[in-house]
């Protein structure tokens, strides 16, 4: 998971409590080693490796056993990992959920999660992956976890207080670690629960193909990661933006968020606000780094090496993604899989791919769950829009609380396909979706709907014109009109990014009044007629496009908007393609020909009410939430080309139907 969004989400949370919980501390820090030392070490089942764990710490709270060890990987390297289980000592089914992020950070509700789950009949197991916090070895996102996740599981089934049934759970960065578990396909795994997460060409770093999500790829890895990686080097940063995003900065006001309890909410607000404009700098200073990515990558390549291996590879064709990425496991998945996304998280398009391809190919059952909220859950508001909803209990979730519309949907799940127990959860709709701005939840039985009513709107700018800047208009059919739009796109002068799909470190994400975007002439407006009747628009979207450039590559954006009665145009949807990383016919273009593309947007499902209208933007750029392209068809990470300024021009006449495919569901 992202760090600050799981947090954010779970002290916001009307379930969240927080407790303290006395435990005997039995250990001392290693300063010469740079580890943690056990003062009356215990000896525990060997592992893969040949060597015991070693039992660091053991306390028994509330007939809950807590223990810290470290547990032998098969080279030897000893990851360190918190155990909770009831004190019966009876065998039972076990959870593994592992975290880049600290599984004793003291801002984490973890050791709260671990006690509930105990409770609830289960063990679980919190382990810091291999180089980052406790853990020995050298850190490097995803490139050990599979390995990792094996020996950790043969060691955990081999304890006394397993029965040999493991569930794997996680969300956001521990839904990736979750899924490249899965990938190894380990007989003892049952079911598995992933949340908030997608692959690396899924918002993992690139948004699409070639294209990079500075948010997650620059911001978090220097904000949530680099932090952890210094204090374990003792090295420090000497750029001043750099240094400005790795500094927490709002520490305190997240310890005063932690110590709320239900009845606050006033002043959790307050505080919530303060941290935000605790992040402004920070947002400055990322600014800064994104605009300037060679420079960037190699700043954080000093201290984060793998980074600079993900930016080197930029197309998911590349043999690198192999052991990094998991798209085998989505096509292989063996086990019942619980998946939840909303519908303005940055993995949107991600997790619904993954549950789509899962249940595609695996007879296991996939149930997914997509609320309309942001990667920071229900905790925040999506950008300038306050969804009518909350979350509700959850009893194995991060503080105890889930985007379902059912309550303890996360707890059911694992109780059927771990412990057994027949309480119908196969039975339900394997889809349910909360339609924006109708307000209501619905559960669905595949994807697309089957009764999606596929509808095209076409581009124009013939007359009659509306009153928007630029005039274009979604019509019914393809258009005569024989002058293509033209503009010019400046790398050095990007569209600013309004909303959308952020991670939320940074940058607003969710829906954002578009009045600056549209105002711009670098961006293209085409605006449908008011529909009399409100209309559902639930599924995938897409534009495909006719258009030229004058560079040998470049990019196409596309947004799809809500204009209200009041001419107030507000984000729904987005997306991007690279000429060079285009499916059909990938490589540079010769400059001036006309290219066929299809822009994929963010899945979404949106109601538009009467008398508004759909609105689509087409432009070039989207920054910060996608990289500019420098139009040279170099990699920004690994080549400081200077960028050039080219014209494009997009097409819409009989032979260049260039189109808005929305999925329009008929009203019930």
């Amino acid at each position: 998971m992202l760090k600050t969004a799981y947090l954010l989400s779970s002290v916001f949370s009307r379930f969240f409590r927080r407790q303290t919980r006395p435990h005997r501390r039995t250990q001392v820090f290693d300063e010469e080693e740079n580890i943690m030392t056990d003062l009356n070490p215990n000896v525990d089942v060997v592992g893969p490796s040949g060597r015991p764990a070693r039992v660091v710490e053991e306390t028994t709270q509330d007939d809950v056993v807590r223990q810290y060890l470290r547990v032998p990987m098969r080279d030897g390297v000893e990851l360190a990992s918190l155990i909770f289980y009831p004190a019966d000592v009876e065998p039972r089914p076990a959870l593994i959920m592992r975290t880049p992020y600290g599984a004793r950070g003291g801002l984490t509700p973890l050791d709260e999660l671990g006690f509930t789950t105990a409770k609830a009949g289960y063990a679980i197991l919190i382990q810091d992956v291999r180089g980052s916090h406790d853990s020995d070895g050298i850190f490097a996102l995803a490139e050990n976890d599979r390995a990792d996740a094996w020996d950790t599981i043969e060691w955990l089934i081999a304890q006394p207080w397993s029965n040999g049934a493991v569930g794997l759970t996680g969300t956001s960065a521990l839904g990736m670690t979750t899924w490249l578990a899965a990938a190894n396909h380990h007989p003892a795994v049952k079911a598995i629960f992933a949340g908030s997460t997608g692959r690396v060409f899924d918002g993992f770093g690139y948004y699409g193909r070639g294209i990079v999500q500075p948010d997650v790829l620059l911001g978090w890895a220097a904000n949530q990661i680099l932090p952890d990686q210094l204090k374990r080097t003792g090295r420090a940063v000497s750029d001043p933006a750099l240094l400005e995003l790795t500094n927490p900065g709002s520490a305190d006001l997240v310890a005063e968020l932690m110590s709320f309890s239900d009845g606050d909410d006033d002043r959790r607000m307050e505080v919530f606000v303060a941290m935000a404009n605790a992040m402004a700098a920070q947002a400055t200073a990322f600014i800064d780094l994104a605009g300037r990515p060679a420079e960037t990558a190699a700043l954080l390549g000093e201290h984060l090496p793998w980074l600079t291996r993900w930016a080197a590879h930029d197309d998911p064709s590349d043999p690198f993604w192999t052991l990094v990425d998991y798209e085998d496991a989505t096509r292989t998945l063996d086990v019942p899989g619980l998946h939840t996304i909303g519908w303005h998280d940055l993995f949107i398009r991600g997790a619904l791919r993954n549950f789509v391809t899962a249940r595609k190919n695996s007879s296991a059952p996939q149930r997914i769950v997509i609320s309309p909220f942001t990667h920071m859950g229900s905790a925040a508001p999506v950008g300038e829009w306050v969804p009518p909803l909350a979350g509700v209990h959850d009893t194995l979730a991060i503080g105890e609380m889930s985007y379902s519309p059912e309550v303890d949907l996360t707890t059911r799940w694992f109780d059927r396909y771990l412990k057994g127990e027949s309480n119908g959860v196969e039975s339900e709709a394997p889809i349910s979706i909360y339609i924006q701005r109708a307000n209501i939840w619905r559960d669905e039985w595949e994807w697309p709907l089957a009764r999606t009513n596929w509808t095209n709107l076409y581009l124009t700018s013939e007359a009659p014109a509306n009153s928007v800047r630029g005039g274009g208009r979604l019509v019914d059919s393809p258009s005569t009109d024989v002058v293509p739009d033209t503009f010019q796109y400046d790398p050095a002068d990007p569209v600013p990014s309004a909303g959308g799909t952020f991670l939320g470190i940074v940058s607003t994400p969710g829906i954002v009044d578009q009045a600056e975007v549209e105002s711009r002439g670098d961006v293209l407006v085409f605006t449908s007629a008011p529909f009399v009747d409100g209309v559902e628009v639930t599924g995938p979207v897409a534009v495909e496009l006719f258009a030229s450039t004058s560079a040998v590559d470049t990019d196409f954006t596309a947004k799809m908007t809500d204009v209200s009665t009041d001419g107030s145009s507000t984000n729904v949807c987005d997306g991007v393609t690279r000429l060079r990383f285009r499916e059909d016919q990938p490589g540079l273009v010769e400059p001036g020909s006309v290219q066929r593309l299809t822009i994929e947007l963010s899945p979404t499902s949106y109601f538009f009410q009467p008398g508004h209208s759909i609105r689509l933007q087409v432009s070039s750029s989207n920054f910060p939430l996608f990289l500019p392209n420098n139009n040279m068809g170099a990699n920004s990470f690994n080549d400081s080309t200077i960028p050039v300024v080219a014209t494009q021009q997009v097409f819409h006449d009989l032979a260049h139907p260039s189109r808005l495919i929305i999925p329009v569901i008929p009203h019930s």
